[in-house]
């Protein structure tokens, strides 16, 4: 796999203007977090990606107002090729809460984004 370049963190809400595509929804980006240079930073600190990926995201949870649906994550890599997911919070959340003791939604979520981009 190609060297990622950034990893952006979006919390999103819907748009009141329906798409004109079927099947999808508009969001509006309200509030983002950014990872430069990931394997830079966990080669120097011994952190893992996940890891920084979920105090991204307490971060933005805890700092931006409002009521959003979703959680959108961009993969770019040095190759300029992009990947792109998103989540609804609920399910994130019910993830958090009530899923198998342990196991962290933001790294499932990372590992989701480029599994589902590999096929």
């Amino acid at each position: 796999m190609e060297k990622i370049k950034e990893i952006r963190i979006s919390l999103m809400e819907k748009d009141v203007i329906p798409s004109e595509e079927e099947d999808k929804e508009n969001f509006i980006i309200r509030s983002t977090g950014r990872l430069n240079d990931p394997a830079k930073i966990t080669e120097a600190h011994g952190i893992e990606i996940g890891d920084i990926l979920s105090d991204i995201y307490d971060s933005l949870l805890h700092e931006s107002k409002g009521t959003f649906h979703s959680i959108g994550m961009w993969v770019t890599f040095e190759n300029g090729d992009e990947l792109d997911n998103s989540i609804k919070l609920s399910v994130f959340e019910d993830i958090k809460n009530y899923g198998v003791k342990g196991v962290d939604p933001m790294k499932e979520f990372f590992k989701m984004t480029l599994e589902i981009n590999e096929g």
